[in-house]
């Protein structure tokens, strides 16, 4: 079972969100970002003392006080003897005394996705090293944050706890976007069919940003020490394999070698590459966007650019070559815009 915890400040009408955690287990939560607040750091203290039941307080009688009466200090702690029982506890609670009011329910979450990762040293039943360990929720982090940002509908998304069987990092969601998920199960086809797919990737459609940041993204699997195969699992029907590697090295040559000609404003020459020393980097704006050209130095093209700076009060250029990244062009045709 999964619970949403939730606390305000005031009631009804006027009462307001200040923090939010998806909850498991006392050792299984995921904090959500709440407007204005945030994931404040004050009202995450209180949910730990919370769930941990080591929530305390002392208090005293506010009519007796008034009264002029002898007056003892009380002290509170929870004392239930599980999460569960802490957090019923902490509900039953004057909300003066605890400062916020408590919702806490349970939520339908669905199996979104999980990524498995098989290798000698990623059998979750014998302990992963610290390397290990570190490089495969880094991976499965950054595919999940591209899965969830790219004009895509799956709601909160909470990991899961890990999973023996190799090592299994699953994802649960409030809601599954079965387009997004047809743009994963593509894009590994694309890469092991060597066929990536340039024109889509590159256009505007709704998913057409998750297709290649995906792809692009599933490059970091090599960070993975020892890793033999690389699985995403959607349900028990479909399992994507990836275990030729070398596949993943041609991505960004799928992507963007196509040969294309643009205009643009030199703005600056930067240094050359260390990799390269004849090769130049030419900083140029192309629709108020920065660009960078490789230029041989050894070359007319380069002698050309330098002309153009030097010369040229527009300093506009008009380009060839081929793309290598989203920002980088090697050149092998340039002039000025007026030639």
């Amino acid at each position: 079972m999964r619970y949403d915890f939730k606390m305000f400040l005031g009631e009804g009408d006027h009462r307001m969100l200040v923090f939010r955690a998806f909850v498991i287990d006392s050792n299984n939560y995921h904090f959500l970002d709440v407007p204005i607040f945030g994931i404040d750091p004050i009202y995450k203290e209180l949910f730990l003392d919370i769930l941990n039941g080591t929530l305390e307080y002392q208090y005293i009688d506010k009519q007796r006080v008034h009264e002029h009466e002898n007056v003892d200090i009380t002290r509170f702690r929870l004392e239930g003897n599980n999460f569960l029982e802490n957090i019923d506890a902490a509900m039953h609670l004057d909300p003066e005394l605890l400062g916020v009011n408590i919702e806490f329910t349970p939520i339908e979450l669905n199996r979104m996705i999980a990524f498995r990762y098989d290798g000698h040293d990623l059998n979750l039943d014998y302990g992963l090293s610290p390397q290990s360990a570190n490089s495969v929720f880094d991976v499965s982090k950054g595919l999940i944050s591209i899965l969830c940002a790219n004009n895509t509908d799956f709601g909160k998304v909470l990991q899961m706890p890990a999973e023996a069987s190799s090592t299994v990092i699953p994802f649960d969601a409030e809601k599954i976007d079965l387009e997004a998920i047809d743009i994963v199960i593509r894009a590994i086809n694309d890469i092991n069919s060597n066929s990536i797919d340039r024109v889509f990737a590159n256009g505007s459609e709704r998913l057409s940003s998750l297709y290649k940041k995906f792809v692009k993204q599933l490059k970091e699997i090599n960070k993975v020490p020892d890793l033999k195969t690389f699985e995403i699992i959607i349900d028990e029907d479909t399992r994507l394999t990836i275990d030729d590697f070398n596949k993943l090295r041609d991505i960004d040559e799928q992507l963007y070698n196509e040969y294309v000609t643009k205009t643009g404003k030199i703005h600056h020459i930067e240094n050359f590459l260390i990799s390269k020393p004849t090769i130049y980097v030419v900083v140029v704006y192309v629709d108020e966007r920065e660009i960078r050209l490789h230029l041989d130095s050894r070359g007319a093209n380069f002698e050309r650019m330098q002309r153009i700076a030097k010369e040229n009060e527009e300093k506009m250029i008009r380009f060839s070559g081929y793309r290598q990244s989203e920002t980088v062009f090697l050149v092998d045709q340039l002039s000025s815009i007026d030639e």
